[in-house]
């Protein structure tokens, strides 16, 4: 599997260990990245969705019967940050 940035060689003890870092070390800040993240993730999955409607992605779509990958990475992207935004921010 081919490695996409920092996150992607991350463990999840790893990640769920720098969140729970984040939720204790300040409330204030977890809120911050929490709307951050709730932006970036709507971002992304607006992006992904203008994306699939481009000329290339039909094309794709017409014969492979599927999105692109990379609208389907932007839908998943967002759709995770989205839901780790509403955690940061709901979580007290």
């Amino acid at each position: 599997m081919a490695s996409y940035g920092l996150i992607s060689n991350l463990s999840e003890k790893q990640i769920i260990h720098s969140i729970d870092y984040v939720m204790k070390s300040s409330n204030t800040a977890a809120k911050i990245i929490g709307l951050i993240l709730i932006v970036v993730g709507l971002a992304l999955i607006y992006w992904g969705y203008t994306d699939s409607g481009a000329v290339g992605a039909k094309v794709t779509k017409t014969f492979s019967g599927s999105e692109p990958d990379t609208v389907m990475f932007k839908y998943i992207g967002g759709a995770v940050a989205f839901v780790v935004g509403i955690f940061l921010v709901v979580k007290k």
